[in-house]
């Protein structure tokens, strides 16, 4: 979903999500979405029968999040954890006395030609940021990514236990 779909795009999407779950009997997951689209899809299925939904960001602290339909049969989730979901975290390196901003992460990672809707939430700490997208866009940044703004970076998949504790004593500061 890109960011300027019509409300009228997007409740059609979930409505598709939604036969798509009940039609094959398995999960169908969302692009991430942003917190008005995560909205509307609560608005729309929330209180559909046959179904359940959950969201999923790659962290607790994410704002953009992936949806999941499934039947209800099937949980969202293999024993409430979110491992089924689609969601592939990214680390981004650089050295410790560069300060790349959100936007210079962005802009380098939609300058790979990614759409924003394939891109989640990005956490920017000393020395590392981390970021969750999809499996293609998490293979594209780790092979094609050497530049934030004017700052050299390495890419590497998944996170590391010492940047998930430093990322979350960063998001606790906010």
């Amino acid at each position: 979903m890109r960011e300027s779909v019509s409300a009228d795009g997007i409740s059609a999407r979930f409505e598709d999500m939604y036969e798509l779950a009940l039609k094959r009997g398995r999960p169908v997951y969302s692009p991430f979405l942003n917190e008005s689209e995560q909205y509307v899809a609560v608005q729309l299925l929330g209180k559909r029968h046959g179904i359940n939904i959950r969201f999923w960001g790659g962290d607790s602290a994410c704002i953009r999040k992936m949806l999941c339909v499934a039947p209800d049969d099937i949980y969202c989730g293999e024993d409430g954890g979110y491992d089924d979901f689609p969601v592939f975290p990214v680390t981004v390196s650089f050295r410790k006395a560069d300060k790349p901003g959100h936007r210079d992460i962005l802009g380098a990672v939609m300058g790979l030609g990614i759409e924003r809707d394939t891109v989640g939430d990005i956490f920017i700490g000393e020395g590392a940021a981390a970021l969750f997208c999809t499996k293609t866009a998490a293979e594209l940044i780790c092979d094609q990514l050497t530049s934030a703004g004017r700052i050299g970076v390495s890419v590497s998949e998944g996170l590391s236990e010492a940047l998930r504790q430093r990322l979350s004593l960063r998001r606790a500061k906010r």
